[in-house]
C-alpha cells in the first residue's frame, strides 16, 4: 500500500498547510507500531485480517438530540471489532466547522467514541483531510506493519454546509482513487438524506451507503449493520447491507412519509 495518497491541498491553494493536516496521523501511526507484535502474530481457527478503521463522525450542533445513543451504538460496534481475534486498529475523526483528530492507529480495544455537537458541517474537508492524513500514515509505516484491509466509516445526520477547501468533486476523487489503486472500502451512513444519493455524489458504492433516521432505535439498527459490515469485510465475506438492516435504519422515516403522503392525499381529497 504505498503512494497511497500525496500531500496536496484540496483545492490547490498553496496557503494551505498540508504538513498540519497529515502530522498528527504520521506521528500517531508511528507511535501505534509494535514490531514485536508484528512479528509474532498467532493465526487463529477464523482468518480475520489486519484491519485499520477510519471513522468519521459528525459533531455539528444537530446530533445534540442522538448524542448519547450515537456515541453507543459506535462504541457498540468498536467493542465488537475488539473481540474477534486479529490485530485492529481506529482513527477517531469528528467534525463540525473545525475537524478534529482525536486518536490515530489506537488499538481498537482502547478507543472511546467522544461526542460535543456544536457548530455547522464541514464533511468535505473533514473527509479531503482524513483521507489525505490517514493514507500518509499508513504510507510511513513498515510493510509488515500495513494492514491487509482499510476501511473508511463516515457517520453524518445533515448536509454539507461549511466547507472551504474541499469540493465535492475533489472528495470523489480521493475516494476513487483510493478504491482503485489500493482497495480502500468505504461506507456512508446519513440521516436527514438519500444516504445513498449523497454518498454516490462522494464516490462511494451505493450498496455500502445507507440512510438512517434520527432516532434512538433507527441509531441501535444503523450501529448494529455496520457492526456486521465491517466484521464481513474483516473475514473477507464482504456482503452489502441488507435490506432489513435498511428498514431497522430508517422504518421511522418510511413510517413518517407514509404518514405525510396520506395527510396530503386526505388534505387532496377534502379540497374537491
Amino acid at each position: 500500500m504505498t503512494d497511497a495518497t500525496s500531500p496536496r491541498a484540496g483545492n490547490g491553494d498553496d496557503s494551505i498547510d498540508i504538513d498540519r493536516i497529515i502530522r498528527p496521523f504520521v506521528v500517531g501511526g508511528l507511535a501505534g507500531y509494535d514490531e514485536d507484535e508484528a512479528h509474532s502474530a498467532e493465526p487463529t481457527d477464523e482468518v480475520v485480517a489486519r484491519t485499520a478503521l477510519l471513522l468519521c463522525i459528525d459533531r455539528s450542533g444537530s446530533m445534540q438530540s442522538i448524542r448519547d445513543d450515537m456515541i453507543g451504538g459506535l462504541q457498540g460496534m468498536l467493542d465488537a471489532q475488539a473481540a474477534l481475534p486479529g490485530r485492529a486498529t481506529v482513527d477517531i475523526v469528528t467534525f463540525d466547522a473545525e475537524v478534529e483528530l482525536q486518536c490515530s492507529m489506537a488499538d481498537i480495544s482502547e478507543a472511546r467514541i467522544r461526542l460535543e455537537p456544536r457548530g455547522s458541517t464541514a464533511l468535505h474537508d473533514a473527509l479531503g483531510d482524513a483521507i489525505t492524513g490517514f493514507g500518509t500514515a499508513l504510507d510511513a509505516l513498515p510493510e509488515i506493519a500495513r494492514p491487509d484491509v482499510v476501511q473508511v466509516i463516515v457517520v453524518t445526520d445533515g448536509h454539507e454546509n461549511a466547507s472551504r477547501r474541499y469540493s465535492a468533486a475533489q472528495v470523489r476523487e480521493l475516494v476513487e482513487r483510493q478504491q482503485r489503486d489500493h482497495g480502500w472500502e468505504f461506507v456512508f451512513l446519513g440521516a436527514g438524506q438519500d444516504a445513498v444519493l449523497t454518498g454516490t455524489r462522494l464516490g462511494f458504492d451505493a450498496g455500502s451507503s445507507m440512510t438512517y433516521t434520527a432516532k434512538g432505535e433507527q441509531v441501535g439498527g444503523m450501529s448494529d449493520a455496520l457492526s456486521r459490515y465491517v466484521t464481513d469485510v474483516r473475514m473477507s465475506k464482504k456482503q452489502l447491507f441488507l435490506e432489513a438492516e435498511r428498514r431497522a435504519a430508517a422504518e421511522e422515516a418510511d413510517r413518517r412519509r407514509a404518514e405525510q403522503e396520506q395527510g396530503d392525499a386526505d388534505t387532496a381529497g377534502g379540497a374537491r
